[in-house]
């Protein structure tokens, strides 16, 4: 690349078009139950994004390989969370997951998946980077707005 081109780097937040506004966001980040704000649930949503890319990753694998447009992350993510939320009683009764667990990961899932409608995060690229990433600029963002 030639010396006066520049990249701008991933950890720079961005205002891509394709996310949702501050408004949009800090809306969003109201709508999170007190007790998800804190400790290690920061940890579970940060798996059920992970979870959702991963799963994106597949789908546009899947979408290649058929010739078919794949599905958007939000659909994804509403697809998790309705699986996460049918399978609750399975983990705690079954196989033994402690209850505030699951529930933190199904309330998560449901929240992610409001998120990606609202367009909080979209695909991964190299200018947004990682759901993940797009999720935690948001809410910074957000939070250092209230």
């Amino acid at each position: 690349m030639p010396s006066n081109q520049s990249i701008t780097p991933i950890n720079t937040p961005t205002r891509c078009p394709n996310h949702c506004t501050d408004d949009e966001a800090k809306s969003l980040h109201e709508l999170i139950p007190e007790y998800l704000r804190h400790g290690k649930t920061m940890e579970v949503l940060k798996d059920v994004v992970d979870r959702v890319e991963r799963l994106y990753k597949t789908e546009v694998e899947t979408a290649e390989k058929y010739k078919r447009d794949p599905r958007s992350p939000g659909l994804i993510a509403e697809a998790l969370g309705d699986y996460l939320d049918w399978d609750a009683m399975m983990a705690v009764q079954s196989r033994g997951e402690d209850v505030m667990v699951v529930q933190r990961r199904v309330d998560w899932a449901k929240w992610v998946a409001s998120a990606a409608k609202i367009k909080l995060f979209h695909e991964p690229n190299h200018t947004c980077g990682s759901m993940h990433r797009q999720v935690r600029v948001a809410m910074e963002r957000v939070e250092g707005h209230s």
